[in-house]
């Protein structure tokens, strides 16, 4: 008996960089639906039923958040200066999940847009896209990469791992 072939998760999409035929025919559909039906409110039929209150939330009755401690860090892009703010736990959070060993090349691309929408003010997130999408610009997606590699080492307290594993064998013994 022959040995089985090993089955890959890799779409014929990842293998080249170009999308297949039914993705590219499922972005073309959503693109000639019109905006009436895409922006129609979808019918949701709950028989009349009200909400109940432990369904219901609110942020009115949380503390007021902190004070943004302000982490600024300046970049420049070929002469233009991009401000990027420390990104919140969350976003953080977002990036790592999003880049996990079961990523992706659109889970990898998907991160680094909302790591980008998080971290960079409005006219920097502008500049990056624009760039991004000008075709025959240099700027592509390996030298936004190098960019947002850039910011999360600024914003990453500088420690190694043999450290962070110390501390953390210290720690249990404390307990």
């Amino acid at each position: 008996m022959p040995p089985r072939t090993r089955k890959t998760a890799t779409k014929p999409s990842q293998a080249d960089g170009n999308p297949t035929a039914r993705e590219v025919e499922a972005v073309l559909d959503i693109i000639e639906t019109p905006d009436e039906i895409l922006d129609a409110p979808k019918v949701i039929d709950d028989k009349g039923l009200a909400i109940p209150d432990e369904l219901q939330f609110s942020t009115d009755d949380l503390p007021d958040l902190p004070d943004d401690d302000g982490h600024i860090e300046y970049l420049t892009v070929d002469g233009f200066e991009l401000m990027a703010r420390k990104p919140e736990p969350a976003a953080w959070n977002l990036v790592i999940g999003m880049m996990s060993d079961d990523a992706t090349a659109a889970d990898k691309a998907r991160s680094l847009q909302t790591f980008i929408n998080h971290v960079f003010d409005d006219q920097s997130r502008i500049y990056i896209n624009r760039r991004l999408f000008a075709r025959g610009d240099k700027f592509d997606q390996d030298f936004l990469e190098r960019i947002v590699v850039t910011v999360i080492e600024r914003f990453t307290p500088e420690t190694n791992r043999e450290e962070r594993r110390a501390r953390a064998r210290a720690s249990k013994r404390r307990r």
